[in-house]
């Protein structure tokens, strides 16, 4: 399941990057005729791209469950409320996840990919191959396929502050 859930967020994150580059994607020098066929191409593009996204967060849903997605969402999209910690010299880095209630620590991804904990309740508790992942980390991971986490540079001797926020 993790290895599914990681192939859609990477994938996801693919997409938003496309889409992304489409919507920049313009030329000024090209004929009226050739303008509008670019648009009409850059528009159908957009679209493929919007329902293959739907579809990764379908697929995402299913594996999670609705509920779980959609909390993730909610936190993912308040700005500011995931912010990544990065040493400078050892380039060793956690995210402060900021809940509804509480600030929540996330170690940063091993060299596998995965990643290694979430220090709310809910990981604690139901942590499992069956159900790897909790909201803060589901959040984490949408955050970063869209490109909206907030990355601040620290001395490596500051990191354990950041630990305790």
């Amino acid at each position: 399941m993790e290895d599914s859930l990681d192939l859609c967020f990477r994938t996801l994150g693919g997409l938003l990057k496309q889409r992304e580059q489409t919507l920049q994607e313009s030329n000024p020098v090209l004929q009226f005729e050739q303008r509008a066929e670019n648009e009409k191409r850059k528009r159908r593009k957009l679209v493929q791209l919007e329902e293959r996204c739907g579809y990764y967060l379908q697929a995402i849903a299913v594996l999670i469950g609705r509920e779980q997605l959609e909390k993730a969402m909610s936190l993912c999209s308040r700005k500011g409320s995931i912010i990544r910690y990065r040493c400078r010299t050892s380039g060793r880095s956690c995210y402060n996840v900021n809940g509804q209630l509480e600030a929540y620590v996330i170690f940063d991804q091993d060299e596998t990919g995965g990643i290694l904990f979430c220090s709310c309740y809910s990981f604690a508790q139901r942590y499992d191959q069956t159900q790897p992942y909790c909201k803060h980390l589901v959040a984490l991971r949408l955050s970063t396929a869209l490109g909206n986490c907030l990355t601040v540079e620290v001395d490596d001797s500051e990191f354990a502050i950041y630990l305790n926020k």
